[in-house]
């Protein structure tokens, strides 16, 4: 009477079930824990070495352990394992206690290592698919500072604080349907790269792969949005006298009670559809269409006012006087410009102006000419913003799209620059280069 090999069943535990179903190649049908695999497909015949001993995997060699554990043997007769091939794996089910398994860890094992790595490969492929339906976004460049900064024209803390402002408020977009493929971030983001960057609505679509009419929705919408959050509600005040003083910079010495500077910037426009705009905002002079807006810069370099934008023919005094800025003004207060701000009769009562010499004769006068360059010394610094503001390329040219936004976007990129980092080490550092000059 011969004796049969012992029969060992699949383990109990699932994870180490699938890896002898792939070794026995059986992956196809999920075996369980009650099926057996002949001990003859085991080195020296041993469980814990694992069901290693086949011709496709003679080169190969594992590395199984098994909790030591005492069996009961059952014989059968007129059986014979003597073929080494899948025909000779015999399933069989029966009801038996859960066994341990340990993993294998041998790195030679090829089976196992094809386990972890098919997960692997379908996770990238999940990410592919990803990237390809979305291939820009606020995913695409939150972990580069610099590039974020290029995009957004500020700090990424910053973007995530205006995130945040956003989320809090609920509003209707522009073409009276909802955007639902983007996400707050990414609705926001285009809108900056608009601001910042000036790109056309075809390659903003191309880039987050949508079509024109909802890059449009999106930005129409969102400068109105973000010009509510950041200007009229974080702009609606300009700071008084006594609180310039608290963080005057020295080349205010001089102008202690200066309560605001302002100086004006021209952006040229595309030809907007009204025949009456078309008129008022033409230049013979450059040739072109051209809007105009004032800025008033606090002593600390912070943008704290920003009119609406007039057509670009439009005098200093006559912007002055219609926007209203000189109503903020009180008794003491000082009010520095350039020489083309000839305001002198708009000025409140026992409030003043202080502006550049004009030349009356051959040359200025020792007096006049360090009042001129302590005048330049302190308007520094409103250049330096100046410089900021037409950062944002959509002031070096309006696209008709917009045209009817124009002073919103004027405002909302001059609240922008409040969110990026203080001027005044940039101020001495250009002082001092115009010095040396």
């Amino acid at each position: 009477m011969s004796v049969a090999p012992p029969m060992f069943r699949f383990p109990a535990n699932d994870v180490e079930c699938k890896v002898w179903a792939k070794l026995v190649r059986k992956a196809d049908s999920y075996p369980t824990k009650n099926n057996k695999i002949c001990s003859c497909h085991f080195k020296d015949g041993l469980r814990k070495n694992g069901p290693t001993e086949f011709k496709w995997n003679e080169n190969s060699s594992f590395s199984f352990t098994f909790p030591e554990k005492h069996t009961k043997r059952k014989k059968v007769d007129n059986a014979s394992c003597s073929q080494e091939n899948e025909s000779s794996i015999i399933i069989e089910n029966t009801t038996t206690t859960e066994t341990n398994v340990l993993i294998p860890t041998n790195s030679k094992s090829d089976e196992v290592e094809k386990y972890f790595l098919q997960k692997e490969i379908e996770e990238l492929k999940k990410e592919k698919l990803f990237l390809k339906n979305n291939p820009f976004g606020y995913h695409s460049i939150e972990s580069d500072n610099k590039l974020f900064e290029f995009y957004c024209g500020i700090s990424k803390s910053m973007f995530n604080i205006i995130v945040d402002l956003c989320s809090k408020v609920s509003f209707k977009y522009y073409y009276d349907w909802n955007v639902e493929k983007f996400c707050l971030k990414d609705q926001i983001l285009m809108t900056f790269i608009k601001l910042r960057l000036n790109l056309a609505y075809p390659d903003l679509a191309f880039r987050f792969k949508t079509s024109e009419s909802t890059v449009g929705n999106i930005i129409l919408t969102l400068i109105s949005v973000l010009h509510e959050i950041l200007f009229i509600n974080l702009m609606n005040t300009v700071p008084s006298q006594n609180k310039n003083r608290n963080c005057l910079p020295e080349c205010f010495n001089n102008f202690q009670n200066c309560r605001i500077t302002l100086d004006c910037t021209k952006i040229s426009c595309d030809i907007p559809k009204s025949l009456v705009d078309q008129k008022l905002i033409y230049s013979s002079y450059k040739n072109k269409n051209t809007l105009k807006g004032l800025i008033g810069v606090a002593t600390n370099g912070v943008i704290t006012y920003a009119s609406k934008l007039y057509p670009g023919s439009t005098s200093d005094k006559k912007i002055v006087s219609h926007c209203g800025v000189l109503n903020i003004l009180q008794p003491g207060d000082l009010v520095l410009a350039d020489k083309g701000f000839l305001i002198s009769d708009l000025m409140p009562p026992e409030t003043s102006l202080n502006i550049p010499s004009f030349l009356m004769s051959s040359q200025f006068t020792p007096s006049k000419v360090l009042k001129t360059k302590s005048i330049a010394r302190a308007r520094i610094h409103v250049e330096g913003v100046m410089v900021r503001l037409k950062k944002f390329k959509i002031l070096t040219h309006i696209p008709k799209a917009l045209y009817t936004k124009s002073s919103l976007v004027f405002q909302l990129c001059a609240a922008l620059v409040n969110f990026q980092n203080p001027i005044l080490k940039e101020v001495d550092h250009l002082f001092v280069n115009n010095d040396n000059t």
